[in-house]
């Protein structure tokens, strides 16, 4: 079976670097013994034909020299270590086999340029306004959702409903983060990560972002609208890292992430990670059946503890709903799979933009693969949000308070996970709830009606918790 290849759900990115004062870092307290979580990213995984695990599976393995790392009877699902391709062969009379896929981001050559800019405004007094966060200026896509009407209501969402984050992590002594993340319940399935952070910024917890992409994700859904402003400002976030400094993991880290953040106490998944391959070929349509059975089973758990999961569609320009195109979570049934809009041109960084809900020239699309569009950034146009204080990849936002302008559908997804917070916030956590307010709620574009490329519309923050 052929290896697939994962990474960040991120286009060409544009940077921005805010000149305003930090507040005091909080003191890092409650750091988890995440190295309990530091399991292999090689090995195989497999999947039960009765979805659970047979009481004779480990002594099997050990029979043939290799270990059971993970078992999630719950979902029928195990990874095992040590063993050669021939022994892992012989697994097969338990149910479907394959290697424990790696995720591999973007190449690092990815055109990242970190400006200053003179004409930021300082940082507020105070964030419950958060249209008056200092880079708000820059924010169409906040404004374009209704999200500001939604803010003047006072609808800026409650610490009640907790989201988890599967991505790079997140840096909670960025200004925006400070008390928004939940620190007892995150959590790092990254273990290479943790001798970096260690080495370079002591005493902070394994879950922090060396990256960027997690803490611009993370306070897109939820922000002190210091700097940036959120689409809400008092949701709770919870760092569930899946993905190392380099952007990359194993399809082993995001299960674990999925079903630890459905009983950690998580009522929404935002994962903004996905495959970077070209399409598949026919040949390969094992390899999607598997990783299709396997994922609806890890949605389906996490369906089951009323948790909503949001993922993105991915940048490859595909139409996911022919044959050859595929998708690892936009094929599976409990999934809300997010496209992108972004304006095709605009005067600068601050506007004014032109065509803002054109649909993104890099986003993927599929009639009944797409549920939801969001601002992700386009061609006129970047999503502003912090860029991480512990970032190993852009050096530069280590001494300074700096915001990048990131397109991607990962840029999307956070937007409708924001939108999905603030309607728990207002209605309850019921997901079919939920899902309609989101859904009925958006401003159709493109042909009338469901279509392949908005799906269901895009987001309109403020008729989804009931503003006019």
């Amino acid at each position: 079976m052929n290896r697939l290849r994962f990474g960040l759900l991120l286009a060409p990115v544009l940077a921005l670097a805010a000149c305003v004062d930090a507040p005091v870092a909080p003191t890092m307290a409650g750091r988890s013994a995440d190295a309990a979580f530091a399991l292999a990213a090689n090995g195989y995984v497999v999947a039960f034909k009765n979805d659970k695990i047979p009481s004779s599976f480990a002594t099997k393995v050990a029979s043939l020299g290799g270990t059971v790392t993970v078992a999630y009877d719950a979902v029928g699902i195990a990874f095992v270590d040590g063993l050669s391709a021939t022994a892992a062969a012989q697994l097969t009379q338990f149910g479907d086999v394959a290697p424990n896929v790696t995720f591999q981001a973007y190449p690092r050559e990815t055109p990242i340029r970190v400006m200053r800019a003179s004409d930021v405004k300082p940082i507020p007094a105070s964030p419950t306004n958060p249209s008056a966060a200092a880079a708000f200026g820059a924010q169409w896509n906040m404004r374009v959702i209704g999200a500001d009407k939604a803010w003047a209501a006072g609808k800026l969402g409650s610490p009640a409903v907790k989201v988890a984050i599967l991505d790079t992590g997140i840096d909670p002594s960025y200004p925006d983060l400070i008390g928004r993340v939940d620190f007892a319940n995150s959590i790092s399935f990254a273990p290479s990560d943790h001798i970096l952070v260690d080495t370079y910024f002591p005493g902070y917890p394994y879950w922090t972002d060396l990256h960027f992409h997690g803490t611009h994700v993370a306070a897109t859904v939820s922000s002190n609208a210091l700097v940036t402003a959120g689409v809400t400002s008092k949701t709770t976030l919870m760092a569930v890292k899946v993905l190392d400094v380099n952007g990359g993991g194993s399809i082993l880290s995001v299960i674990q992430g999925v079903i630890y953040s459905s009983v950690a106490g998580a009522n929404i998944i935002s994962m903004s990670v996905g495959t970077v391959d070209p399409p598949f070929d026919m040949k390969d349509k094992e390899v999607k059946d598997f990783f299709n059975k396997l994922l609806d089973r890890v949605f389906a758990y996490a369906h089951s503890k009323g948790v909503m999961v949001i993922v993105a569609a991915g940048n490859e320009s595909q139409n996911l709903a022919v044959p050859q195109s595929y998708k690892i979570y936009c094929g599976t049934q409990h999934a809300i799979c997010v496209s992108a809009t972004g304006p095709t041109a605009s005067a600068g960084p601050f506007g004014p933009w032109v065509n803002q809900d054109a649909f993104a020239s890099y986003s993927n699309y599929g009639t009944n693969k797409i549920d939801i569009a969001a601002p992700g950034g386009n061609t006129g146009g970047a999503i502003y949000g912090p860029c991480s204080m512990t970032s190993l990849q852009i050096p530069d936002c280590q001494s300074d308070i700096f915001v990048l302008g990131l397109e991607g559908t990962s840029m999307a997804t956070p937007h409708v996970t924001g939108t999905a917070a603030l309607v728990m916030a207002e209605k309850g956590f019921g997901l079919g709830a939920v899902r309609s307010a989101i859904f009925n709620s958006a401003t159709d574009l493109g042909v009338p009606g469901k279509d392949g490329l908005f799906g269901n519309g895009r987001i309109n923050v403020a008729k989804a918790v009931g503003v006019k």
